[in-house]
């Protein structure tokens, strides 16, 4: 199968299935922080998803910048609000203040807006077969301030939610934090062979990957 049908297919399966898990989640219980939170992560992926789909089957580079921003104005976020998930679900109680949201969310503000505006971190080439290939200009400041944003909040994450196991509040603290740590660290490890390892070629075929981390965050939390 090529990678355009398989990123098409596994893109409009995860974009409408995350939606409508979050979705169900959140209507149990509308009050819940922790579920508006999990609704929140599950529509950021939705959207990333939706626009990886249109990426998949864009046939111009107008397309596929347009619809990559589309992407990232899931993928951005999903980052955050993923990060803060692990804050709330390790029990520690500073994910509630203010300043906490402050800190967390402009640097993925700040990203968007320049991923909208100001966007240098690649070029695309379409090859004769139909692929699109993925140039990174690994110098630029796109991708420098992604990479670090990327790299920073993820191991946030890890440390948060190792807290949760060494000091949970309770043995379902315990075990959902445990659960949530060997999800994402191996999220992590796909995301950077893909983002980082793999980009490292001149050019590269994005999201071989992905999809499957997803499916591992999917299966951990629900």
């Amino acid at each position: 199968m090529q990678i355009i049908q398989y990123n098409a297919i596994i893109s409009s399966f995860l974009s409408i299935t995350l939606f409508f898990i979050g979705l169900i989640l959140f209507a149990r219980n509308t009050k819940s922080f922790l579920h508006r939170l999990f609704f929140a992560m599950c529509l950021s992926h939705s959207i990333m998803f939706f626009g990886i789909l249109f990426i998949s089957l864009s046939k111009i580079s107008q397309d596929v910048y347009f619809w990559f921003k589309i992407a990232n104005l899931g993928l951005i976020p999903y980052i955050a609000v993923s990060t803060h998930f692990c804050f709330a679900i390790s029990g520690i109680s500073i994910n509630r203040k203010k300043f906490f949201w402050v800190i967390l969310y402009i640097p993925a503000i700040f990203l968007l807006y320049n991923y909208f505006f100001n966007f240098n971190g690649f070029t695309v080439s379409l090859l004769k077969n139909g692929e699109l290939f993925f140039s990174l200009n690994k110098t630029s400041f796109s991708y420098v301030y992604f990479s670090s944003y990327f790299a920073l909040y993820f191991v946030v994450s890890l440390f948060v939610l190792f807290y949760g196991i060494i000091k949970p509040a309770n043995n379902k603290q315990k075990m959902q934090s445990k659960i949530l740590f060997y999800a994402k660290l191996i999220t992590f490890i796909f995301y950077c062979y893909e983002l980082f390892i793999q980009a490292q070629n001149k050019e590269y075929r994005p999201f071989d990957q992905t999809p499957f981390t997803i499916i591992i965050w999917v299966i951990a939390i629900t």
